[in-house]
């Protein structure tokens, strides 16, 4: 029976796993014959059978192994089709980083595409190893291990070949080997690339145009107004093929198309050819904002690196439109700390700076921020309060309801096929209603508007769809709809911008405009970091792509255009150009500086409530070098604090790390500062840096962070055995929570009367009795059985027999509670100074998030100075 029954499961496992391709597919609106899709839904039921092989040998070793295993790589799988469905490309081993974000999980991790399927996978996937491990059962145990080992290097053998002969096309190939191949590769890649390089003086030529802006023949009737504002709406990841005008003019079809630029059609030109260099939103606003390639790879993002090299720093558009007596603001709909956009905005020149805290509220709840319809409705106010101060103003938008999963209302969601083309939809009427807005301001006919896109989120079926940009400019010296069939890309927004402002005075800066047109092609390059390619071309229509296993492609479009209907691929054999295209990817990503210090924070004031836990930075994405030290300081200051009063603030990392310190708002140096060794290069490491203020009354206070930077030292040197850190954070490795002294540092506490010490002790003066006082840590524990010890001292004295304060532990989000416990004097051990409470409880399996409650019995007056537990 339990064999027919492991059969049974395996084989519903094997077709419920192959079905989504097909749903995949179904989704995206792909046309695939049966001999397209036979191929990789042949490697899809290969991976699972092997996965099963492996999953059942393993079962002959230990138990839970199989599960850890199965799990982690269904996750890993419904992770790419994710991303896929919402980014057209799977995931690279660089991403992971991704997952240690709270940030980036709280925006793109709440909904997911497919849940009926990827729960039918698990539970027919489970259901088979349940059933596998009662077949292991009954073999004997030592022929069984060693048969299992030898079955294992097979299939560990077999499962590597397969990765190594996968490549990053997920139409062709499962998910999890071409993911795994695109990382293993891009990091082979990355060592290859890592040392110093010799570049020659032409470089610049054969990536950038050598000719002048005033070289173009120009498509403006200048005469329109003198005072030219300028407004850059950036949409988040649409791409030009979305637009309805620019599908027709390529003759290119998609299902999804933006209708509200035919409202601007008499005042417009349009960008069919348009570029977006790289993927990742600060990465682009930075492109667009410098006149600059961003870096082609995954590493730290030249937004960071420009804000801390000072000395050679250059003119950003909105410093250089400052300049010239503008006003300048940046407006966006997402949380400014993430990516540090705030900090990046203000170093580019922008006077006022204000994120998703600048709204007052949504018409559909979106983690990422204000809806699409929501945001433009209100920074009508803001454009309104800008114009109104008689100076020529440049403001930036950016929108976030096309992050995936999508802002999406209900009505939409249920008219459309899919949340992606429901939120498009719902972006496109609410760009309708504010192109109507703006048609009837008080600025309408003073003002260019560009729309553009920060990066694009993919197109089925193009070859570099993840570099479709969208680029109109709408103004009213504009005759007519023009297509300006020349390749532009974002590095291009900045010379556009300055040439429409004064094209006199900019006439003869080196670089093209999108207000002209020229009769040579110009060289240009972008890439998609996710996966490791680098595309270059010199003549439009001709691209060169370089996979991240340096295989070299030319791609011809059928129309002649950048982005076609179809396209002619054929892999060549071109050693000069593949070393060619590596090198001036190399030199585009090369740091701009020999600086070790990236500043993350200049200066920030933030006004703040007890109890109330606010983000300072998240979603950094830094390369760490390796053998180096990496440190991250920041000053820190309450200038109107009582005594008593202070911060808690938690730094998370993605190395394995708990991280706290709690500190005195009115005593210390004011300074903290985390470090650690980096054994090896990585990229994409961020951390979140936490703030939690605790006051003596509910009034709103002010919090200043001066100087949050990360730096690396000391590459030759490594901690010895023993070393310490020499971090001021309270640090605990993650895991081993049962044998840590004293947890009250991630201890949380109710509003009225009750303190986390800098000290790191608990101070409760309450009367409450109706609330837990003291509650958390949220800590994962093993199974097992332990003992919770509180010690603490009292303030005043009580009855032996009153009743004094319950202590519990909880799991699941207060749903179990494993033991409960009300004490009084009596039930206490004294040792003369110190009462202790004890707390046994057992954990029937791993829990993720242990909480220990105080619940106060009568109002208590009394010192904690330690929590901790003990396993038994």
């Amino acid at each position: 029976m339990q064999r027919k029954m492991y059969i049974l499961l395996t084989t519903l496992f094997l077709i419920t796993f192959a079905s989504g391709r097909f749903l995949l597919i179904a989704k995206k609106n792909f046309d695939y014959s049966l001999f397209d899709i036979l191929k990789p839904t042949i490697i899809d039921i290969l991976f699972a059978v092997l996965l099963i092989l492996l999953c059942y040998w393993l079962g002959k070793l230990n138990r839970l192994l199989p599960y850890v295993i199965a799990i982690s790589s269904m996750l890993f799988y419904f992770a790419n089709i994710e991303y896929i469905y919402a980014m057209d490309n799977i995931l690279n081993l660089s991403d992971i980083s991704y997952i240690s974000d709270s940030e980036f999980l709280k925006g793109s991790a709440l909904h997911v595409s497919f849940p009926v399927y990827y729960i039918l996978v698990v539970l027919s996937l489970i259901g088979a190893l349940l059933f596998g491990n009662q077949l292991n059962k009954g073999a004997r145990e030592g022929e069984n291990k060693k048969l299992s080992v030898i079955f294992l290097v097979v299939l560990i053998c077999s499962e590597g070949v397969l990765v190594s002969l996968s490549d990053n096309d997920w139409k062709n190939n499962n998910f999890v080997y071409a993911s795994l191949n695109n990382g293993i590769y891009s990091v082979m890649n990355n060592e290859k690339d890592s040392g110093n390089q010799y570049y020659p003086e032409n470089i610049e030529e054969k990536i950038n145009t050598t000719g002048l802006i005033g070289e173009g023949k120009d498509l403006l009737l200048h005469a329109a107004t003198d005072r030219k504002n300028v407004l850059i709406v950036t949409m988040e990841g649409i791409p030009g093929a979305y637009v309805a005008q620019t599908q027709k003019h390529l003759n290119v079809d998609n299902p999804i198309k933006m209708n509200s630029f035919s409202k601007i059609k008499d005042h417009s030109i349009i960008i069919p050819n348009y570029i977006t260099h790289n993927n990742q939103t600060i990465r682009g606003l930075y492109s667009f904002l410098a006149g600059d390639y961003p870096k082609l790879d995954a590493s730290t993002p030249k937004a960071y690196e420009y804000m801390e090299d000072s000395e050679n720093q250059r003119g950003l558009l909105p410093q250089l439109l400052k300049d010239r007596g503008y006003n300048t603001a940046y407006i966006q709909a997402a949380g400014l700390e993430f990516m540090s956009k705030d900090q990046f905005m203000k170093s580019a020149g922008f006077d006022t700076v204000i994120g998703s805290e600048g709204f007052s509220h949504n018409k559909v709840p979106f983690s990422w921020g204000v809806d699409d319809k929501a945001f433009f409705e209100q920074t009508e106010s803001y454009l309104n309060d800008l114009n109104s101060k008689g100076k020529p103003w440049f403001a930036t938008l950016l929108t976030v309801g096309t992050h995936h999963p999508y802002a999406v209302p209900q009505d939409y969601e249920e008219k459309y096929p899919d949340r992606k083309e429901a939120a498009v939809k719902y972006l496109d009427d609410s760009l309708s209603s504010f192109i109507d807005y703006i048609n009837h301001s008080d600025f309408a006919n003073d003002t260019l508007v560009l729309f553009v896109s920060d990066e694009s989120h993919g197109v089925n079926d193009q070859p570099y769809g993840s570099n479709w940009g969208l680029c109109i400019a709408y103004a009213p010296n504009i005759e007519g709809t023009i297509y300006n069939d020349n390749v532009f890309g974002h590095k291009d927004i900045l010379n556009s911008v300055l040439d429409y402002v004064d094209s006199k005075e900019y006439s003869n800066k080196k670089g093209r405009s999108i207000f002209r047109t020229y009769g040579k092609d110009s060289p240009i390059m972008f890439a998609t970091h996710v996966n490791g390619d680098v595309f270059y071309s010199t003549e439009k229509g001709k691209v060169y792509k370089l996979d991240s296993k340096n295989n070299l492609y030319e791609i011809d479009s059928e129309n002649h255009e950048m982005f076609s209907e179809y396209y002619t691929i054929k892999k060549i054999n071109d050693e000069s150009l593949k070393n060619d295209i590596s090198l001036y990817k190399n030199y585009i990503s090369k740091p701009s500086s020999d600086n070790n210090e990236l500043n993350i924070i200049k200066s920030k004031t933030y006004e703040v409530k007890a109890k109330e836990g606010y983000l300072i930075t998240a979603g950094q994405y830094m390369t760490l070098p390796d053998k180096s030290y990496v440190n991250i300081d920041f000053n820190y200051e309450l200038p109107d604090t009582k005594e008593g009063e202070g911060l808690t603030f938690e730094l998370r990392t993605n190395e394995g790390k708990i991280i706290k310190k709690t500190v005195d708002g009115a005593t210390g140096n004011k300074h903290l500062h985390y470090r650690f060794f980096n054994d090896k290069e990585q990229s994409g490491y961020t951390f979140e840096m936490f703030m939690t203020p605790f006051f003596s009354d509910t009034s709103t206070k002010k919090v200043n962070i001066d100087n949050m930077v990360v730096s690396f030292e000391g590459k030759d040197k490594e901690l010895k055995k023993g070393q310490s850190d020499a971090t001021e954070f309270d640090v605990f490795k993650k895991g081993d929570e049962e044998t840590n002294k004293n947890l009250i540092p991630f201890m949380s506490t109710s509003k009225g009367g009750v303190i986390l010490t800098s000290n790191n002790q608990i101070l409760i003066n309450s009367k409450d009795s109706n609330n837990y006082l003291v509650f958390g840590p949220y800590l994962p524990y093993p199974k097992g059985k332990y003992t919770l010890q509180y010690k603490f001292k009292l303030n005043e004295k009580y009855g032996l027999n009153e009743p004094f304060f319950t202590l519990d532990v909880s799991t699941q989000q207060g749903t179990q509670i494993p033991a409960q416990r009300s004490f009084t004097l009596k039930d206490l051990d004294d040792d003369g100074q110190y009462y202790i409470a004890k707390l046994e409880f057992e954990l029937n399996q791993d829990i993720s998030d242990v909480e220990f409650r105080l619940h106060g019995n009568r109002s208590l007056n009394m010192t904690v100075t330690d929590i901790s537990t003990t396993k038994k």
